[in-house]
């Protein structure tokens, strides 16, 4: 299996009172084009979390997202720009389970499901008459349990879609820092004779792995895509951010 390393760190100077140069993972696809992005904004002196208004750019100037954080949280209207000649906007609130040790940014228009048994889960609007398989939802597998690390429960769960559904393309990216290992796929299928993709992303906390899944229609991609991967960055379980952008970070491909 082959392994393409690149290096998404991205440096620029952070507008605060520090004045510091410093390194923020950007998860996006545009490191897929290789593309820099520069970021502007501020942390809090006391925390080091995001605060305030945030810029994301290329370095040709073009605005790809711009909105608030509140203590490293995403809150309010955020404009999506990305690829596309028109802009997007996603409202987000901020969602926390003490009980269950959550706290999150998500879309406000997402519908949360307050009596699941899952960690967390959220329906939305979709144009499919189909909507089982529409949903965003948090669970978590104890490592004893299933008697599988991290990649082998990732490889299972992988090699489970395939048998049961019409798999089109799935890539997987392991995400490393100093830290730990964190894995992000994608997977791309046919169910009940509609495209779908379907966004996971992979962390530890403890004895516990912690699975986030984004199930929706394959089409506006890349800004589904975005609002998963801002969903993650501005994810908590117990206390432990799913993926810290203050980090210094690798993305393994593997094909």
């Amino acid at each position: 299996m082959t392994k393409y390393i690149i290096q998404v760190i991205m440096f620029f100077v952070l507008i605060s009172c520090q004045n510091d140069e410093f390194g923020y993972t950007y998860l996006s696809s545009y490191y897929l084009d290789g593309e820099p992005i520069t970021l502007t904004g501020q942390t809090d002196n006391d925390t080091g979390l995001e605060t305030n208004d945030w810029n994301f750019d290329l370095t040709n100037g073009k605005n790809i997202s711009k909105g608030r954080f509140l203590e490293g949280m995403r809150i309010d209207n955020w404009i999506y720009t990305l690829h596309r000649d028109t802009s997007m906007v996603v409202d987000w609130i901020i969602f926390r389970d003490p009980i269950k040790g959550i706290k999150m940014s998500y879309p406000k228009i997402w519908h949360v499901n307050k009596e699941t048994p899952r960690v967390f889960e959220a329906t939305f609007e979709t144009v499919s008459p189909i909507k089982r398989s529409k949903f965003f939802a948090v669970t978590y597998n104890i490592k004893d349990s299933i008697k599988m690390n991290m990649k082998e429960y990732l490889d299972y769960s992988t090699n489970k879609l395939a048998q049961e559904e019409r798999l089109k393309r799935h890539y997987t990216f392991e995400i490393a820092t100093d830290k730990d290992t964190t894995y992000y796929s994608i997977t791309k299928l046919v169910r009940n004779n509609e495209n779908i993709m379907i966004l996971d992303y992979l962390f530890e906390k403890d004895d516990k792995i912690i699975e986030l899944t984004y199930s929706t229609l394959d089409i506006e991609t890349e800004f589904k895509n975005q609002i998963f991967l801002d969903i993650v960055s501005c994810f908590y379980y117990e206390q432990k951010r799913a993926f810290d952008p203050l980090t210094r970070s690798e993305i393994i491909i593997k094909l």
